[in-house]
């Protein structure tokens, strides 16, 4: 039985044998699915630890480790998004003679994933579990508000991701298959990275957005 590494290759592949860039996104792809393991795992965990008897301690232990794990996260989903680039390049190269009518699917999947990443996005709200539990630390609410969604928007994020690469690996390698969860991956870990995990500046009331990171970083702070 092959690898999944292997596996994911076959799917990917440009050409009758794997390139370059198939493997180097293959391997990010697996790199993104394990820092999204570790992120769902941590989000777990730490709901857990908001709504039990666990104490104060426990509490800012995982709530730290949310922010080194987010930054590892965040540096993942880049890399990945890189690579995903450089493959679409390089399946443009490959197919240059019908490169029109091998990219414009793409461009309207893409379209797709985007909303159904938006509206997957605006439909999750925290459990407010987190919330609670930071505000016995005398945590402000806009603090520990802000972290709560935020952890339950990447869960949400990551945990499509992991279904959709088992699905695709689950699957027999198909190319229409392997575009529809590249355009999936784009949209969900795109939102992941720039509307959760990265801080930004942004208009209206509040200018600033902060990042998973660092909302986790204030909730220490202020505890």
């Amino acid at each position: 039985m092959a690898s999944r590494s292997v596996a994911l290759v076959n799917r990917l592949r440009l050409g009758e044998a794997p390139s370059a860039a198939d493997c180097a996104l293959a391997a990010r792809l697996l790199s993104l699915d394990g820092a999204a393991g570790d992120m769902l795992e941590l989000v777990e965990d730490l709901e857990k630890t908001a709504t039990g008897e666990g104490g104060a301690r426990r509490l800012r232990v995982r709530v730290a480790l949310v922010a080194e794990t987010a930054r590892l996260l965040e540096h993942s989903i880049a890399e990945t998004l890189s690579a995903l680039t450089r493959y679409f390049a390089a399946r443009a190269e490959v197919e240059a003679d019908v490169a029109d009518e091998v990219r414009k699917p793409v461009d309207d999947v893409d379209d797709d994933a985007a909303v159904d990443a938006q509206a997957a996005a605006e439909s999750v709200t925290g459990s407010g579990n987190v919330a609670a539990g930071l505000a016995d630390l005398a945590v402000p609410a806009r603090v520990g508000e802000g972290l709560d969604l935020a952890l339950a928007q990447v869960a949400d994020d990551c945990r499509r991701y992991q279904m959709g690469l088992t699905d695709l690996l689950s699957e027999e390698p198909d190319v229409e298959r392997a575009l529809d969860f590249l355009s999936a991956v784009e949209a969900d870990m795109g939102h992941a990275l720039h509307a959760v995990l990265r801080a930004d500046f942004s208009d209206g009331e509040t200018p600033y957005h902060p990042g998973l990171a660092d909302l986790a970083s204030a909730a220490l702070f202020a505890s």
